[in-house]
């Protein structure tokens, strides 16, 4: 599906091609200034933001829209999990997360970038966002709360992707493009302890441990590290509850 305005900034609609763009058909949204749109992998759910109009969802490919919750922002870009639970709208002024579809959204904080474009993994846990002004921040912590600069990269980007996984980003902006691959973390039972590890070529970076996704409370462990066949590596008592583990900076 694309969304159409034409060069005099006029609105247009959404239009959809079931043929690999061989052929378009104009679906049943209203007229308006699109700006973005997002899809499901099968193209049954459909998710359109208009600049300053709303975000508007359909569950039937377009035939059918409906105005979601979310607020009135000058909407750049959106991004869904693939089974279109999840969505995060990014704004020039800000940005909103949606956990149910957008049924409700819940603004997010946002640092006072000009955001451009955002993209997510197939499960809605990992996302990245680009911003005219300052660079490329990226989350792990599923509700979109918390945000790291990635480091080494200019200013000035204007889209982004992400693969399925998470792991694998690409970024585009007036300095050329960008591609990179998050560390990826490997835990292995060491007797009675827990090995963490990931691979050397990525240095500045913390093991911080949480037990709640839902509100996670991210602690930098303290715990002291070695080199051993080109892997950083913890060991680490697990706790008798759940316990999950991420890279910070």
């Amino acid at each position: 599906a694309v969304v159409y305005e034409d060069m005099a900034g006029n609105p247009g609609g959404i239009y959809l091609s079931t043929n690999s763009g061989t052929d378009w058909t104009l679906t049943g949204a209203l007229t308006n200034h699109w700006e973005t749109i997002a899809s499901s992998p099968d193209g049954t759910k459909l998710f359109a933001a208009a600049y300053a109009g709303g975000i508007y969802a359909s569950t039937n490919s377009g035939t059918d829209w409906t105005l979601t919750s979310a607020p009135d922002l000058d909407w750049a870009s959106i991004a869904a999990s693939a089974d279109g639970t999840d969505l995060i709208a990014a704004a020039g002024s800000g940005m909103a997360f949606s956990a149910d579809a957008g049924a409700t959204w819940s603004v997010l904080p946002s640092p006072d970038i000009d955001l451009t474009s955002v993209a997510g993994s197939a499960d809605g846990t990992k996302w990245i966002i680009a911003s005219s002004s300052y660079g490329v921040l990226t989350s792990t912590d599923f509700l979109g709360v918390n945000w790291e600069p990635a480091a080494g990269l200019p200013g000035g980007f204007f889209s982004v992707a992400s693969s399925a996984d998470g792991n694998r980003l690409v970024a585009a902006g007036g300095s050329g493009i960008f591609t990179w691959q998050l560390p990826v973390l490997h835990l292995t039972a060491l007797g009675d302890d827990l090995a963490v590890t990931w691979t050397t070529n990525e240095t500045g970076l913390v093991l911080q441990t949480t037990t709640n996704l839902v509100t996670p409370n991210w602690i930098t462990t303290t715990n002291a590290v070695t080199v051993t066949n080109g892997q950083y590596q913890f060991l680490i008592s697990p706790a008798a509850n759940n316990e999950f583990f991420r890279l910070g900076v």
